[in-house]
This record gives structure tokens, C-alpha cells and sequence, in this order.
């Protein structure tokens, strides 16, 4: 027959910090935890891209401007899988063509290459912000938009030297200067007389290009028109 062992001899056998060293099983439970978890999330999130176009939804930021709004419910009419489109997009920084996050944008809006000196050069969606409800406008900007690059523009041009202001922080008389056809008192170098019931007809399709080429010195800036096609012609 055993001694007979008292409740103080039992409760010695326990260490007093036992609970700050855990066990395999205590190791364990949290890996089960965390990896269930992550299943369930992942699980969820795949099941936007499974479903129908209204199943993306689910991931929207919110409703497209007004002249968007017929692909509300067609995310892939924007949308390229795994290719970002905001500038503030996390995942921008895994894609470095700017070309493959702007093409479905230029699919529609085809025009001459925008800001083609900067760098790094700009997404659109980095300064054209959807999603933000029916009556969001695509091209009022924000201030920070604009100088987020001009604060700065030595830096975020190609060859580093700007043709105009270097340093433009804000909007107000202070700290943007005048502009230079007021300043200089100037005319308008444009000296043509655009009519648009002669120059815009039904069958002739013109775009910013047809008439206004860029500098060849520079490839920054828009010449002015010299010339304009005639209908038909």
C-alpha cells in the first residue's frame, strides 16, 4: 500500500508559472486557429470573383459617377484581375506598367499621350477617383491631385527641368503664380476662329490631336493650331 500523500504534496507537482510556458498543444491550437481563419477568408473573398458581376459588388467602393453608370454591374468592363487601378492601390507596387493599369481606361478615352515627360508616370485613376456616387465629377480635381507633382516638378520630370513654375503648394494668389498670358499681358497666340458647326460635322471625327500636336523639343506641351481640318476633307 502506497504512503498516503497530502493535498500540499499534490499541489508541489504543478509548477506557479506553468501558464507562461505553453505547451505543443497550446502551439498548436493557435496554428489551427489562425489557419481556419484564414481559410474562411479566403474563402469568402474568392467567392466575389466566382459569383456573377453582382457578387463583385459586394467589394465595391461604392456606386460609379453618372456617365458610368452603365457598367455598374460589369466590373470587368473597368476592371482588369490583379491589375490596380487607383493610384493609392496597394498592390500598384507589383505593376509597373502603367499601360496595363490604364487600358481599359483608353479603350474608350483614347487621346494623345498625357503628361508624357513625368515620372513616374501617373495611372489615370491616380488623379480620376470613381466611385464615389452618381454625381461625382471625374475631372473636378482636388488641389492635392495637382500637387502631389507640382509642389515638386523637378522631381517628377524626365529630364528634371520644368518649363514653367517648379514649385506650386496651393491655389491662392500667394503661393501660385500668375499666369503667364496675364502677366505678360499677352494676346492669345491662337489666331484661328474654330466654328464648330464647320469644323465638328457628324462625319468628321476629330480628336485633341487632330489640331494640337505636341512640342517635338520637349514632349510636354501642346503646340498652338496652326491649321484645322475641313469637313469632309
Amino acid at each position: 500500500m502506497p504512503p498516503p500523500v497530502t493535498g500540499k504534496q499534490r499541489a508541489a507537482r504543478i509548477p506557479l508559472d506553468y501558464f507562461k510556458h505553453p505547451t505543443f498543444l497550446d502551439w498548436g491550437r493557435g496554428w489551427y486557429a489562425l489557419a481556419i481563419a484564414t481559410l474562411i477568408a479566403l474563402g469568402w473573398a474568392a467567392s466575389g470573383w466566382l459569383m456573377s458581376g453582382q457578387g463583385q459588388t459586394y467589394y465595391s467602393r461604392g456606386p460609379v459617377t453618372a456617365v458610368h453608370a452603365t457598367w455598374d454591374n460589369d466590373c470587368m468592363a473597368c476592371h482588369t484581375a490583379f491589375t490596380p487601378l487607383s493610384g493609392d492601390a496597394y498592390a500598384k507596387h507589383f505593376v509597373h506598367d502603367t499601360h496595363a493599369m490604364n487600358q481599359k481606361c483608353e479603350a474608350c478615352h483614347k487621346g494623345p499621350p498625357h503628361h508624357a515627360d513625368a515620372t513616374p508616370e501617373l495611372a489615370c485613376a491616380a488623379c480620376h477617383h470613381d466611385h464615389r456616387g452618381r454625381d461625382a465629377s471625374l475631372v473636378r480635381l482636388a488641389d492635392s491631385d495637382c500637387t502631389r507633382c507640382h509642389a515638386d516638378l523637378t522631381n517628377h520630370l524626365a529630364n528634371g527641368t520644368p518649363t514653367v513654375d517648379n514649385k506650386v503648394t496651393a491655389f491662392t494668389a500667394a503661393q501660385h503664380p500668375e499666369f503667364s498670358v496675364l502677366r505678360d499681358k499677352g494676346d492669345d497666340p491662337g489666331k484661328l476662329k474654330f466654328n464648330h458647326a464647320r469644323h465638328m460635322q457628324e462625319d468628321l471625327k476629330l480628336d485633341c490631336n487632330s489640331c494640337h500636336h505636341l512640342d517635338a523639343s520637349d514632349r510636354a506641351r501642346f503646340m498652338v493650331a496652326d491649321s484645322l481640318p475641313e469637313a469632309g476633307g
